[in-house]
């Protein structure tokens, strides 16, 4: 973070007056944490997301993104759900879009019996990329357990339309009906 005070930020690098506006607020990041943190770097990226100051932003965010990536692996794999949760939450603060993230997520809440929350993750992660079978696959899952038959059958027909000659499938929908 110290690393946006000796860019010079606050000097007008960049594109005219937002371009100033952002190297301000980029020079005072290094005091933020959290939401507050996040929200002053997605303002910066507002004001001057060509110039120096937004690249600083964007590099600080790809920086931390792969240190809070490793520490999530790492709770993960020790057993660590919630605190593996929360890091995975930040991640989705840095990064709407992943949806790599967002199904890791998902299988935690899942984990956790939080299923309202798991079911927002999955269908998050389908409705970006409605050939993520294994996202689908829980959906139908949880829809079944919740006794919502309509929307199980509906995800367990499109995974039998993706994956034709899988019988525990075909058995899955038939117990449906």
């Amino acid at each position: 973070m110290l690393a946006c005070a000796s860019l010079g930020f606050g000097r007008g690098e960049g594109k005219g007056a937002s371009c100033r506006e952002a190297g301000d607020i980029a020079s005072s990041l290094a005091n933020l944490s959290g939401e507050q943190l996040v929200k002053q770097e997605d303002r910066v990226l507002q004001l001057c997301p060509d110039g120096t100051p937004g690249h600083a932003v964007v590099k600080m965010r790809h920086k931390r993104s792969e240190e809070l990536q490793k520490l999530a692996d790492v709770q993960l794999a020790a057993g660590y759900d919630e605190r593996a949760a929360d890091a995975f939450r930040q991640l989705l603060r840095i990064d709407e879009s992943n949806i790599e993230i967002r199904y890791t997520l998902g299988v935690l809440y899942e984990r956790q019996g939080v299923l309202d929350k798991a079911e927002y993750e999955y269908r998050l992660v389908v409705l970006q990329d409605p050939g993520n079978s294994d996202a689908r696959r829980h959906l139908a899952d949880i829809y079944t357990l919740r006794g919502d038959l309509s929307n199980a059958i509906a995800e367990y027909r499109e995974l039998s339309a993706q994956y034709k000659d899988n019988p525990l499938l075909h058995f899955k929908l038939a117990r449906l009906y």
